[in-house]
């Protein structure tokens, strides 16, 4: 069973009869035709309740587009509504201007003059289609808007003519202090840097979340302005988050609307108004449009449709199943180029148009086949690999992985968010140091002994995402042990420094900064030096290859501990090779697990563990190989074993 990913919509089956010459078949029987290639459905009676997925809000929030999909799996010929009416010489620019200054946040706005309405109760067809999924009938001006956004997916928005202050439609980001009376009469305070449609001097909607009390339409109205608008989606969602008011209109810009939707809903809303008699729609309108509305062609073969769903198609049944979904097809040789339609901002890559191909050709009729593996090894990913290889050692060297956030409640003024999450969180971080400082001090509450790290993205330079990179830090605190804490940089020295040693680097890292207890290291010098020093030939090769499995020993385990003095240039790894070469077979794991530096010399602690696969080891024999290892090492004269 999949997982919901977002509520369910309603839908009256009677409204999407509308667009139908031939009768559809009943709720329940068309639910489940729908549920086969569409979407989730419930029948209720007359109402269709649709699990409408994300990516199909654009064209599936509204009735006409669920009209659209009952075509294409019918395969029934769609009665498009009326788009088209006959305007007066009225040119709306003659009365109100429209200022955008956020063009990135309202990449169109469109606004239209209706002169002479008639604001009164709404036909009762009309009210009757609101009512059958929930709306409220307010106005026949206000229905016709809700009735136009629920048929085609575009929200409208009427603003009374003579309460625009100025005659000026300005598209602005709110500033400090602003407040706003809503439709129902509640006052909200408008978030700083929320998007707002204002006139001259005040807000008059919070842009494609709510309107405002102050133009909206009464018995007394007599002109009204439109507006038909596309907002970008984050800022809706962020607006409606802000504000604290969720609407139908909201849902849909959150989802996304299509460039070219604006015009179609103000279209249809005119012919509405003009069939119903209720006003004079303005035969010009003012469109302001920054962007431009534009779809990919798609290219792909049948052999990509059998690639991807282990069934071969034919290319006529293609061409067929693209059609009744409205797209262009083109077919050059062996490749279908295909223009999707206006409405279906979904569709980018290949893999989308075989989705729509499969759902329609049913997945029912694909058969159950285990997938043919290629045996391609997919390319190495070289921040992930030795991410991996890292956090193995210094594993392995006692420290334990911590994940911070990536923002700080100060930082640099250039690196400051424009929508932070809270003032905590304000700025994004350059570095490890501040996180891996918080974390030693929060630590010390249960441990005495604390050693941490982290692998994760910091920022720099000009805009965040021109200059990110990815940092190691290592930390160690003692809270305690007074002379562990003198030495605790040339400890995190030593830590890094076994990382080149056991990456092959040699050279000094350049981005090597340590400050107080923190060291920190720029991945990529590690991983440029690492794969001009190591032979990866070994650890890249296939999996079945590289890797050898063995059942655990069902013998017991002996363990030892051993300590020595050694010169403070003295690498871990030259030690452990001499631990390691002398054990033999009996000696299975080799592990550092405390060093401190005094004044002339630095003491490691190993702990080494003893085990056979064939036998249960004695002290004895245990013992007989520690001696040898203690006199392996103290055959290097520098070394002191401690006895």
């Amino acid at each position: 069973m999949r997982t919901r990913t977002c509520e369910y919509m309603k839908f009256s089956h009677s409204w999407i009869q509308s667009y139908f010459k031939k009768p559809l078949p009943k709720p329940d029987k068309l639910a489940e035709i729908l549920t086969m290639h569409s979407f989730e459905i419930e029948a209720k009676g007359d109402i269709l309740e649709i699990d409408v997925l994300p990516n199909r809000g654009p064209d599936c929030y509204s009735h006409l587009g669920i009209a659209r999909e009952c075509a294409a799996v019918l395969d029934y010929q769609l009665k498009e509504p009326v788009f088209e009416y006959k305007g007066s010489d009225l040119d709306t620019k003659d009365y109100v201007s429209v200022d955008v200054q956020e063009p990135e946040l309202c990449p169109r706005y469109i606004a239209f003059l209706v002169r002479d309405v008639k604001v009164a109760e709404s036909p009762e067809w009309l009210k009757k289609r609101l009512t059958s999924i929930g709306q409220k009938p307010i106005n026949n001006i206000v229905d016709i808007g809700n009735y136009v956004m629920l048929e085609t997916g575009q929200p409208l928005h009427a603003f009374d003519l003579q309460k625009i202050g100025g005659r000026k439609i300005v598209v602005r980001k709110a500033v400090h202090g602003e407040k706003m009376f809503t439709l129902d009469n509640k006052e909200i305070d408008l978030p700083l840097g929320v998007l707002v449609i204002a006139d001259d001097k005040e807000p008059m909607a919070v842009a494609g979340v709510k309107g405002g009390k102050k133009s909206g339409i009464s018995k007394g109205t007599k002109d009204i302005v439109v507006e038909a608008a596309i907002f970008n989606p984050s800022a809706i969602y962020q607006s409606s988050r802000s504000a604290g008011v969720k609407t139908d209109a909201s849902l849909r810009f959150e989802h996304g609307v299509s460039l070219f939707l604006a015009e179609t809903g103000i279209k249809r809303m005119a012919a509405l108004i003009q069939e119903l008699g209720v006003g004079e729609p303005a035969g010009k309108f003012i469109d302001v449009c920054s962007a431009k509305h534009s779809l990919a062609s798609v290219g792909f073969t049948s052999r990509d449709v059998k690639k991807l769903l282990g069934v071969e198609i034919d290319g006529a049944e293609i061409t067929k199943i693209l059609k009744k979904l409205r797209f262009g097809v083109e077919e050059k040789g062996e490749q279908f180029i295909v223009n999707p339609p206006k409405w279906r901002m979904d569709i980018n890559i290949k893999e989308d148009v075989i989705e729509e191909i499969a759902r329609m050709y049913g997945y029912e009729n694909i058969p159950l086949e285990i997938p043919v593996q290629t045996g391609v090894l997919p390319e190495r990913n070289d921040e992930y690999f030795f991410s991996a290889m890292i956090r193995g050692l210094l594993a392995e060297a006692g420290f334990s992985e911590v994940y911070n956030y990536s923002f700080l409640e100060k930082g640099e003024e250039k690196l400051k968010l424009e929508n932070p999450v809270s003032s905590e969180k304000a700025y994004l971080r350059t570095g490890l140091y501040e996180g891996l400082k918080r974390n030693i001090e929060a630590n010390f509450k249960n441990y005495d002994t604390v050693k941490l790290f982290e692998i994760g993205k910091v920022f720099g330079g000009g805009l965040a995402h021109e200059n990110e990179r990815i940092k190691i830090g290592i930390a160690a605190g003692y809270l305690k042990d007074n002379e562990k804490k003198r030495q605790v940089s040339m400890e995190l020295k030593g830590i890094a420094d076994m990382l080149c040693t056991k990456m092959g680097i040699t050279e000094p890292l350049e981005s090597e900064i340590i400050k107080d207890n923190v060291c920190e290291v720029d991945l990529s010098e590690i991983i440029e030096k690492a794969k001009s020093n190591i032979d990866l030939s070994d650890i890249t090769q296939p999996i079945s290859e590289a890797l050898e499995y063995r059942p655990f020993s069902k013998y017991p385990a002996i363990i030892r501990d051993i300590s020595l003095f050694v010169p403070l240039d003295t690498r871990i790894e030259e030690v452990m090779d001499v631990i390691e070469n002398t054990g033999g077979e009996f000696l299975v794991d080799t592990d550092l697990f405390d060093e401190y530096t005094p004044d002339t010399k630095k003491s490691l602690a190993f702990r080494l563990i003893f085990q056979s696969f064939e036998k249960t080891l004695t002290d004895g024999e245990v013992n007989e190989i520690m001696e040898k290892i203690m006199n392996a090492l103290e055959a290097n004269l520098q070394w002191e074993v401690r006895k």
